[in-house]
């Protein structure tokens, strides 16, 4: 007996409907994403290649791991799956459907031996009167039975959930919602990151690996921002600014409150809140006490700048944290000598005076002065 001959068409037919390439897709889409995790995405070239060297950045650029998210093949990937999820579904929604909406017949003698969950019960009670006893018991716990007579026997037929099999489509559209969200917004939508100070605005939006910013066709102003910390800890507890929405000289949208996973909406463009941290060069005050005369001099100086120190000497802050190895607010400061050389960098800590004695252990020896405070 020849085997029938199936068309190009029901062999591609079958390949999208094989739970095989679901698994094989399902595989592939999980190692990419953990690819996608390990390699920060959309990071400055300088960055990759400080990290992973020159060769292996070329690679990651060939393969597209730097932004693995908008690549050709992850989008093909999603495809993939999705043509896979709806094959699936419409190769046995006919199935289900039926089983849902016909109606069941009585099963004859041979399907009932066939059948895995089978009990025998004999009683000496009569058909109609075991039907009717039964019958109540199916009521109370399954639902309604129908009772069919046929050849002289009683069949009692009941299904419970029969529209329960039509859950798992629930899901499969459910998915196909994200996944066609995903390439939608891959294809056509942009991700892109900006810092808005308190009290300024912007028009503009930078898109990782783009050189020049995208106009928005409005403003965004940001009005206030506020932080809240768990009691005893730096740890914060929630962040939020107020914003404003700025269109052709209106305020559009006043005042609206955002944190984050609670984003804003103008124009088919969302911003949401997903970081902060200071703005602009930080200003540090930083009191100094000469020790020849005593004298206690009240100096302030921004991120980078020198500052001039009795006796020839200058000092300039490097970097300004809000927690220092959970010693509170700290800078790093450095101080340079009459002649010009860079000393070495050290710590000093907000109105601590654990960092006088950190100072002296790191003075250059002749300066004659200390840090002892920063605000």
């Amino acid at each position: 007996m020849k085997a029938e001959k199936r068309s190009f068409i029901d062999s591609i037919w079958d390949f999208f409907a094989s739970l095989k390439l679901t698994i094989i897709t399902l595989i592939l889409l999980a190692v990419t994403s953990i690819i996608g995790t390990v390699i920060q995405q959309n990071k400055a070239p300088q960055e990759y290649i400080q990290v992973y060297g020159e060769k292996t950045y070329q690679l990651f650029e060939a393969l597209q791991f730097t932004d693995m998210y908008h690549s050709w093949w992850f989008l093909l990937l999603l495809e993939i799956f999705s043509l896979n999820l709806i094959t699936c579904s419409a190769k046995r929604f006919p199935r289900v459907w039926k089983l849902a909406t016909d109606k069941i017949t009585p099963a004859d003698e041979g399907q009932w031996k066939s059948l895995s969950s089978v009990r025998e019960y004999r009683s000496k009670l009569g058909a109609e009167e075991a039907s009717r006893r039964v019958s109540a018991r199916f009521k109370a716990r399954f639902g309604e039975p129908e009772v069919i007579k046929q050849d002289g026997s009683i069949h009692l037929v009941v299904q419970k959930g029969a529209w329960s099999r039509f859950g798992v489509y629930v899901t499969h559209l459910s998915i196909l919602v994200i996944f066609i969200g995903a390439i939608v917004g891959n294809l056509w939508g942009f991700k892109a990151y900006v810092n808005i100070e308190e009290g300024s605005s912007t028009d503009r939006v930078w898109i990782p690996g783009q050189n020049q910013p995208l106009p928005l066709g409005f403003s965004v102003r940001c009005d206030d921002f506020n932080v809240t910390y768990y009691q005893g800890s730096n740890r914060p507890k929630e962040f939020m600014s107020i914003l404003d929405v700025i269109d052709n000289g209106q305020e559009v949208i006043s005042d609206r409150k955002i944190i984050v996973n609670d984003p804003i909406t103008y124009n088919g463009i969302t911003f949401y809140q997903s970081s902060y941290g200071q703005a602009g060069k930080p200003s540090v005050r930083m009191k100094v006490k000469v020790r020849e005369t005593g004298e206690v001099l009240d100096l302030s100086a921004n991120m980078g700048q020198h500052v001039r120190l009795p006796g020839g000497y200058a000092f300039a802050v490097g970097q300004v944290t809000p927690d220092y190895n959970s010693f509170g607010p700290a800078a790093q400061v450095h101080v340079n000598t009459p002649d010009g050389r860079h000393g070495n960098p050290f710590m000093v800590l907000q109105r601590s005076r654990s960092s006088t004695p950190a100072c002296r252990s790191k003075k250059i020896p002749g300066s004659g002065w200390c840090g002892s405070a920063v605000s």
